[in-house]
């Protein structure tokens, strides 16, 4: 095999890998853009996460989606024209979580003031959770005395933490959770617990699964994962 062979099929090997690596790290954002007076659904309708290059265009019956949108919280805009812009502040998204987000336009010129939304805080029984998942957002983790991840893990219900640090998930061993951060396996391959650790200033949200969770998140009983970046 030539030295260019040998490029080609490593470079095709990382390819293969870029969706693993990038697996349960973003959420989604999805709804319908509509008139608000006649309530019809608004084809070819721009909607866009300020600050990013994600957005999306509403098909025939109104419909968007946008993926691989980073957790948090962001600033959604919607511009149509013969309608005012819509701008919604503050839309909380989680990882791996569908945010619903209905866009009502108002007439207008678009040289008017734009229609603001305060988005609403996410409902408490989630239509989309289909496992036990808990998401702490980093405005959560500050106002928590910890300094390390794992000492908001071991806060979480179910979860309990032994004199030496060692983490139990639903009485799991320490060694039969997966931890992840950005999407890829930090576990230490000797004993299969956590060879990373993160401080808390460096994460931007931290989810908790305790059982149940997707094959894309195997060998474990439980799984951790960090999505980290400020």
């Amino acid at each position: 095999m030539s030295i260019l062979t040998r490029c080609v099929a490593v470079l095709l090997g990382l390819c293969l890998l870029v969706p693993t690596l990038l697996a349960g790290t973003t959420g989604k954002i999805a709804g319908v853009v509509r008139d608000s007076r006649t309530k019809e659904p608004l084809p070819g309708v721009n909607i866009v996460v300020q600050g990013t290059a994600l957005g999306a265009s509403s098909s025939v019956d109104g419909r968007y989606v946008i993926l691989n949108v980073p957790p948090g919280r962001h600033k959604i805009l919607a511009s149509f024209i013969g309608y005012r812009r819509y701008e919604v502040n503050d839309l909380r998204i989680s990882v791996d979580f569908t945010t619903p987000l209905d866009i009502d336009l108002v007439e207008g010129s678009v040289e008017l003031d734009a229609v603001v939304i305060q988005a609403e805080r996410s409902p408490l029984i989630r239509q989309d959770l289909t496992n036990p998942v808990a998401s702490i957002s980093s405005e959560a983790i500050e106002a928590l005395p910890v300094t390390d991840i794992s000492e908001v893990i071991g806060l979480q219900a179910g979860i309990t933490v032994d004199d030496d640090g060692t983490i139990h998930i639903r009485g799991g061993m320490g060694n039969e959770i997966a931890y992840t951060l950005n999407g890829m396996n930090i576990n230490n391959p000797y004993g299969n617990t956590r060879a990373v650790g993160v401080a808390t200033n460096a994460v931007r949200e931290v989810s908790v699964s305790s059982g149940t969770f997707s094959a894309e998140y195997g060998s474990a009983r439980s799984h951790y994962r960090r999505t980290r970046g400020r």
